[in-house]
């Protein structure tokens, strides 16, 4: 009878984890909360929702993706109140969002990509920043939790119980979601991430919106802006005679995919057109930066000057200003390719590996593509290769 129980059990819940091991673990886990959780009460949607708790604690490229998604429940919702958990390097990213009451951090070790800290401390970052928010959620009392979290380990599904919120909406692909109250749909796989944020609002009685209507948004401060034209009338460049690369990304299979021959090579086709090329970063791609700017100055000494690194020097907010500037941008598949998806510069995003899966390829390109429609991407090495040879 049991056995009977699980295998309907499993041909009710669609999983997307790829693992056989995981899965079945997963599947078991799943099958003993089913048995836990079968005589509880439904818990229902609360009327009127005034707080609403987002848990989003993915890197930076997902959270900008998932900030197009804000207005939305602002404008079906606008008294709402809207707090938001998201690792210690996403808060700068929400600063001056109108739509965000208040930002809490949890910093899953998992996610964590700072090169700064060894493993053991990421543990501890992660248990410390687990338990130190929960209290006042708690207190808060929150009608709604979506677990927006959609398509990877971990979601912090446990963490969104914990916190007592009275409904919470999520998927259920990645196992747990008899913790949910409301599981949804999991359209098909290979839609774009945003698409499936968008399902998490199906329950709130948001639909109708798919990827392709919607866009992500930052908020600039004056400041930024005073920033960025200081930077610009220092580096001695003026607005769209300039091009922005953005060589490196927080995966090293997608940086190392591109050699800094390659590098060198499209820098020198933007020299044809614009007076400057500005290599766009964080702080720890400086190396890169500087090997880059060195193979370019030991062919053309001459144009070294006009070869600008600005390592660790901008912003998010600052970076998309400058993107508004520039002439032309680009970008590996990273968090500069959602930002580039934001402005109208004309851009080439690069969605390059070093060891690309052939069977995962086109779900990964139309799941994390940039929203917007008109950036060419090139995908495979023969592609650019192909690119390459048409630029010179």
């Amino acid at each position: 009878m049991l056995i009977k129980n699980m295998n309907h059990f499993v041909k009710n819940n669609k999983y997307i984890i790829k693992r056989r091991w995981k899965k079945i673990i997963i599947i078991i886990i799943d099958f003993c909360i089913a048995i836990v959780l079968c005589r509880s009460r439904k818990r229902v949607l609360p009327e009127p929702v005034k707080k609403i708790l987002l848990i989003k604690p993915d890197h930076l490229g997902d959270l900008l993706i998932f900030t197009a998604i804000l207005p939305l429940v602002k404008k079906y919702y606008p008294k709402v109140i809207i707090d938001i958990v998201v690792g210690s390097w996403g808060v700068s990213f929400l600063k001056n969002n109108p739509h965000i009451n208040k930002v809490y951090t949890v910093d899953h070790f998992f996610l964590n990509r700072s090169t700064a800290y060894s493993k053991i401390y990421k543990i501890y970052r992660f248990i410390h920043s687990y338990f130190s928010p929960l209290l006042q959620l708690r207190k808060n009392s929150y009608d709604v939790c979506l677990l927006a979290r959609v398509s990877g380990f971990p979601n912090l599904i446990i963490f969104a119980r914990l916190t007592k919120a009275k409904y919470i909406i999520g998927h259920s692909v990645l196992g747990f979601g008899g913790l949910c109250d409301c599981v949804v749909d999991w359209k098909y796989t290979g839609c774009h991430e945003l698409d499936h944020m968008l399902e998490l609002l199906v329950p709130l009685g948001i639909v109708g919106y798919n990827a392709k209507d919607l866009h992500s948004e930052l908020f600039p401060a004056n400041i930024d802006s005073m920033e960025v034209k200081k930077i610009m009338q220092h580096s001695g460049v003026k607005a769209k005679e300039f091009a922005v690369i953005c060589p490196g990304a927080g995966h090293l299979d997608r940086t190392n995919a591109i050699f800094i021959d390659e590098w060198v090579q499209i820098i020198v086709s933007l020299f044809n057109i614009y007076l400057n090329v500005i290599i766009s970063g964080t702080q720890s791609e400086l190396i890169l930066h500087d090997k880059i700017i060195n193979k370019f100055a030991s062919i053309y000494p001459e144009k070294k000057a006009q070869l600008i690194s600005l390592a660790g020097k901008l912003s998010i907010q600052q970076t998309y200003l400058l993107f508004t500037q520039a002439g032309f941008i680009y970008t590996l598949d990273s968090l500069a390719a959602h930002i580039a998806s934001m402005v109208t510069t004309p851009t080439v995003s690069l969605y390059l590996y070093v060891k690309p899966k052939k069977d995962e390829l086109a779900q990964h390109l139309e799941m994390w593509r940039p929203l917007r429609s008109d950036i060419k991407v090139i995908a495979t090495h023969a592609e650019f290769q192909q690119h390459l040879s048409e630029i010179k």
